[in-house]
């Protein structure tokens, strides 16, 4: 019964470092294209900006 416990909790470590990697590495593509998207946001208003003076 104590071999069975490690074996899980072993199994359940090596599964959780496996997808941390991977959900860390989207979060920073999504962070990335969220400041992208503000960047042009930004740049879209000051261009509307610049056209109605």
């Amino acid at each position: 019964m104590g071999y069975k416990k490690i074996i899980i909790f072993g199994t359940f470590l090596l599964a959780n470092l496996a997808f941390s990697a991977p959900v860390n590495e989207a979060n920073r593509i999504i962070d990335i294209q969220q400041r992208q998207l503000e960047q042009e946001r930004v740049r879209q208003r000051q261009e509307k900006m610049q056209r109605e003076f």
